[in-house]
């Protein structure tokens, strides 16, 4: 993101702080003076931070359908540190709901026509069949190609980011937590489904 101010101070400064979509209506609202909305927004206000070059608390971001996307495309949930990506799939028996302009778009027809296996560093299946959860080290492998959910020496970390996404999805009343109910009827109905 760029951003051009009177306020800045210091041009040509690139900030390390993490920030997402959901902090630019608290930017928009304390540049402006305006009058908050009377419930807690996601965000937080990223004009305190226009002349420095980091913000050490800055350092996580959510990626939530309900809280930060336009609905462009539903399929996963994030939480992102400045070394860790952590994504919980909603629904990873599906193949991954990629947006339709993406579908009849040259580069996906051209991966079809050609029937490539590979896009990048990742398979064409790894692409459109997700496991239910991926963690990445972005730092070591900033093109995620490499899952390090199951690795057990990731797996403090897993843990780590999971309970820290399930709290924000809890905090910001998460209507895609509905998901664990359809897990449980899956799980709990799979047996009798195939005998029917």
């Amino acid at each position: 993101m760029i951003v051009q101010s009177p306020e800045i101070h210091t041009g040509g400064l690139v900030n390390q702080a993490m920030a997402s979509l959901v902090d630019l209506m608290p930017t928009i609202l304390d540049w402006t003076s305006a009058k908050p909305p009377r419930y807690r927004l996601p965000g937080k206000s990223l004009r305190s931070i226009f002349n420095a070059p980091d913000d050490p608390s800055r350092n996580v971001i959510y990626c939530l359908s309900h809280v930060s996307r336009d609905y462009h495309v539903l399929s996963d949930e994030v939480i992102r540190t400045r070394r860790y990506k952590y994504i919980l799939n909603l629904h990873p028996e599906l193949e991954f709901p990629f947006a339709t302009d993406l579908f009849v778009s040259r580069t996906w027809q051209g991966i079809l026509k050609r029937k490539l296996a590979m896009i990048g560093k990742r398979s064409t299946r790894g692409y459109l069949y997700r496991p239910p959860e991926e963690l990445y080290d972005l730092e070591k492998d900033p093109a995620e190609s490499v899952n390090l959910a199951g690795n057990p020496d990731f797996d403090v970390i897993l843990k780590e980011l999971r309970a820290k996404l399930g709290a924000m999805r809890a905090e910001t009343d998460d209507y895609w937590l509905i998901n664990d109910n359809y897990r449980l009827n899956r799980e709990t109905f799979q047996e009798s489904r195939a005998s029917d």
